[in-house]
């Protein structure tokens, strides 16, 4: 997409907020007459806008009290005809001046953003409305970031306005809860009166559909489950909120929900109260009872949450109308649209919640949020998402050695949040322009929008012809030995993080996922050793940049220091260091992976909790680093760390992730029963999306939970893809998803998938044994056998390479060839599976007496100690000695307990024999259809 159109659609937006343009240089980036057509469209929206705005202001200087600012003014008796459109764009509050109507002086004052206000010390401005400004400030008293809400220095807004102001302040300090926005005090200094409260890194709802088009009812479920949290809260302190809806919730990067804007809050009144009622709010958001004039309950919050939820899952609303009228009488007719007719696939148990929280008759509803959330949670079979302060509530039935240790939050002050993506929605400034002139400028920018959504749509991962930045990235090194773990833990940081940064491929000898059990590649290892010159690394790997450094912590705080050389440029690399004292050093990853994106041209980078613990964020480094050495020691270290990091800081996601994959290791290494460590491991992964449902490491996880556990390949596909879509580098996810693919039967994407991997990562190991295994399951086995002969000039001790070759020239029929590799890996892997496919060797060159030696000591061995030797291994050697009905028992006996090697049967060719059989079609149709 062209700079231009993001140009264009700035000034859309300035347009709509009603912010001055220079239409000069907007003009000097239209490059073609589409642009040009499109930015004469704008000029034309924004003359009728400057006309209608400047009869509203004159409208208003004699029009109604002030409490009509935020929507219709009426009785319970009397409700008002109102004219318009029914949209969340109402008028300026009553009274209002315009700007012609002030002083020079006031002019003068209003445009000076102040450098203090009161304790607070303005950083830059984030934001800014018809009637104010939202500034990061920092707060010198706590030493903190906050957000500062401030009105403009006008005397004639501030007596309505500041009304208004100090009521939401009010109104938010009287909550406090993890999913409401934390309010911190309202005040007035040198004339201005202000509101400041914590800054909320993230988007809100509204954004994240207009964006990324409709949830899932299982994401919509979990945001639901946690709004209803802050709707109890709100709800308990006695208050009303009264205008929830998609633009007043916001989603952190790491996955809290946070409600936000209280303007329209109000107390809770007993039941019969009468008299003059405010309907105040979104139209298409408010409960019938109300916009017919009747009081504002909890159940009519309820509502919202029910029309927010239809939302998020369709981008419409459950009753839509062009006026206020219309509204009413479709509300009066019960004409909505029912979820199921706008979403088919969605499940009708989450449907029939959604459709009770939108009930007309009031009496129908939920009782209270916390009855909606309760029924959210039983809809879709999963526990309720459990609260920061009480997880250890929701742990599952573990053993004690298993079970993640989550303890409440330690107090303290409240983070101090970069403003890298930071999205503070403050300031509603639509709220204040008349209906028209932003009711045309929407369709204009959502046009514009439509049109840039639409050229960035993409493959999982990223497109075959966007231009990737390659960085390799060679291991930090310890300035000390202490530091060695915090080096090296920062390296793997380091890499997932940059991953994410959209357009930038990396490359590294520690990659962030790994095969449980199995040593890591020595060839990345050599490649990336710390003699190896700059230049020579580049071009083994063929990539753009190479970054490497040093690491240190000490009492004071941790610095890391980068070098980065470019492939062929000659000269001083670019070299800085980075520092952070105690108590805020995990923000060194954002200040790395900010640095280095800029360097290539990427503003935009992912963002992350940017508060942790150190204590918490030091045991994840440990935890990543003893997981990465592989021994069982190692990995109950690992465990040990996690939890610990988890016990820490109970919001910490990356910490849950990492729990996960050291249960799935400790299973591979006989630590606990597979069955406690996979239950284990997926109560830590759903925990780390939980608290941040774009961890892309986590979603991994749960593509193989998913796929191997629960055999369900649509779920499966969908994680996979999203962890590929959040971070394309990610080498492992990337091979088992190809790997996933050829177990569909979609041989071509599966090769064209790790070509995609190894095009990142040319380095030769176990990415090149997936390769070669995608080439074999589709019948390009000349191909497979000569990668696999390339991975073992480099790897010469990797027994799993020798397998696979092993397996290819079997198919191929070079017996001796076969069996050559099959004795080699048995020197290295004394895997039974290696002896079943040495036997199938020997078979396919006639030995079968040696073959069946080693099918008796297999038979034998499971019978001694039943789960070492599969029945899908066993079954594999008897159909290759010529018993297909014995072959068939062990291979249903393999489906009836799962047996991973079964996902692949649909295109392992070792049971071609068997495609005709009645009882093998039968067990192909148990995997589900083919995919196209």
């Amino acid at each position: 997409m062209s700079m231009a159109r993001d140009r264009f659609l700035d000034t859309a937006a300035s347009l709509a907020d009603g912010t001055p343009i220079d239409w000069d240089a907007a003009g000097t980036g239209a490059s073609s007459e589409a642009d040009r057509r499109l930015l004469r469209q704008l000029r034309v929206v924004a003359g009728v806008a400057d006309l209608h705005r400047s009869t509203s202001e004159e409208e208003g200087e004699a029009a109604g009290p002030p409490e009509a600012e935020r929507g219709w003014t009426t009785t319970a008796d009397e409700p008002v005809q109102t004219r318009g459109r029914v949209v969340p764009l109402l008028r300026p509050p009553a009274g209002q001046p315009t700007r012609a109507g002030q002083s020079e002086a006031e002019r003068k004052l209003a445009a000076t953003p102040p450098q203090t206000w009161g304790h607070l010390r303005l950083l830059e401005k984030v934001g800014e409305g018809s009637f104010g400004e939202v500034y990061r400030a920092y707060d010198t008293q706590l030493s903190r970031d906050v957000a500062l809400k401030l009105l403009r220095a006008d005397a004639r807004t501030r007596t309505s306005l500041a009304e208004r102001l100090l009521h939401e302040g009010r109104t938010l300090a009287r909550v406090h809860h993890q999913n409401v926005v934390t309010v911190f005090g309202a005040e007035e200094h040198g004339g201005r009166v202000g509101l400041w409260m914590e800054l909320v890194e993230g988007r809100t709802l509204a954004e994240s559909v207009a964006c990324d088009g409709p949830y899932s009812a299982r994401e919509a479920a979990l945001i639901g489950q946690d709004l209803c949290r802050a709707i109890a809260a709100v709800h308990g302190a006695g208050l009303l909120h009264r205008d929830i809806k998609a633009q007043n919730v916001m989603r952190q990067q790491g996955g809290r929900v946070v409600l936000m804007d209280f303007g329209a809050g109000e107390l809770q009144h007993p039941p019969g109260r009468k008299g003059r009622v405010r309907v105040t709010g979104t139209p298409l958001s408010l409960a019938p009872e109300v916009l017919a004039g009747g009081p504002a309950t909890a159940r009519s919050d309820i509502y919202s949450v029910g029309v927010l939820l239809f939302y998020l899952v369709t981008g419409r609303f459950p009753v839509e109308a062009e006026t206020l009228d219309e509204l009413r009488a479709k509300h009066a007719d019960q004409a909505h649209t029912n979820l199921h007719d706008a979403r088919p696939d969605l499940p009708d148990s989450f449907v029939a919640v959604v459709e009770r929280a939108l009930d007309a008759n009031p009496d129908q509803r939920y009782a209270s949020a916390g009855a909606l959330q309760r029924a959210l949670a039983r809809a879709l079979g999963f526990e309720s998402a459990p609260a920061f302060e009480s997880v250890v509530g929701s742990t599952p039935n573990l053993p004690a050695s298993a079970r993640p240790e989550v303890l409440p939050a330690p107090s303290g002050s409240q983070p101090r949040l970069s403003l890298e993506g930071v999205r503070v929605p403050l300031f509603d400034r639509r709220r204040y322009l008349v209906w028209l002139a932003p009711a045309i400028a929407a369709v204009v920018v959502m046009a514009a929008i439509a049109f840039v959504l639409n050229e960035r749509r993409s493959d999982p991962g990223g497109g075959a012809g966007e231009a990737v930045t390659l960085v390799a990235i060679r291991d930090l090194e310890p300035e000390t030995d202490d530091d060695r773990y915090f080096a090296d833990g920062f390296t793997r940081q380091l890499t997932a993080r940059l991953g994410e940064v959209p357009g930038i491929g990396v490359v590294t000898s520690k990659p962030l996922l790994r095969d449980p059990g199995v040593a890591v590649d020595e060839a990345p290892q050599r490649v990336f050793a710390a003699g190896v010159p700059a230049q020579n690394i580049l071009d083994a790997l063929r990539a753009d940049a190479l970054l490497d450094g040093s690491a240190r912590r000490d009492s004071d705080g941790a610095s890391v220091t980068l070098r980065l050389v470019r492939a062929g440029v000659v000269g001083e690399p670019w070299t800085r260091t980075f520092v952070r004292r105690r108590d805020e050093i995990a923000r060194l990853e954002q200040d790395v992976v900010t640095a280095v994106a800029r360097l290539f041209g990427h503003q935009q980078t992912p963002q992350r909790a940017a508060r942790l613990l150190d204590e918490a964020y030091f045991a994840y480094l440990r935890g990543r680093y003893a997981l990465s050495r592989g021994s069982l020691a190692d990995v109950q270290e690992s465990l040990k760390q996690f939890r610990r990091a988890t016990r820490l800081q109970p919001d910490y996601a990356e910490a849950f992730a990492g729990l996960a994959e050291a249960y799935i290791f400790s299973e591979s290494l006989g630590e606990f029963q597979e069955e406690d460590a996979r239950r284990a491991a997926r109560y830590s992964v759903q925990r780390a999306l939980q608290l941040n449902s774009e961890l892309p490491e986590a979603h991994a996880m749960l593509a193989e939970i998913i796929l191997y556990d629960d055999w369900d390949f649509e779920r499966a596909r969908d994680a996979y893809e999203r962890a590929l879509a959040l971070n394309p580098s990610l080498e492992y996810p990337r091979a088992r998803y190809a790997m996933f693919l050829a177990a569909e039967g979609r041989t071509a994407e599966a090769v064209e998938q790790m070509t995609r991997a190894r095009e990142v990562n040319p380095l030769p190991g176990v990415l090149v044994g997936y390769a070669a295994m995608a080439l074999h399951y589709a019948d390009r086995n000349d191909e497979a056998a000569a990668m696999f002969r390339a991975a073992l000039r480099d790897s010469p001790e990797d027994g799993r390479l020798h397998v696979g070759l092993c397996r290819v020239l079997r198919r191929v029929g070079d017996a001796s060839g076969a069996i050559e590799h099959c004795q080699r890996a048995l020197e290295r892997l004394r895997w039974p599976k290696s002896r079943a496919a040495l036997a199938q060797a020997y078979a396919a060159s006639g030995q079968t007496s040696e073959a069946r030696a080693i099918l008796a000591d297999l038979v034998k061995q499971e019978a001694a100690a039943p789960g070492g030797v599969t029945p899908f291994n066993l079954a594999a050697v008897l159909l290759s000695l010529g018993e297909p009905d014995q072959a068939l028992d062990y291979l249903e006996e393999a489906f009836d307990v799962r047996d991973r090697a079964c996902l692949w049967l649909r295109v392992d060719p070792r049971f071609d024999a068997l495609r005709e059989h009645p009882r093998f079609e039968a067990l192909v149709q148990r995997l589900g259809p083919p995919q196209p």
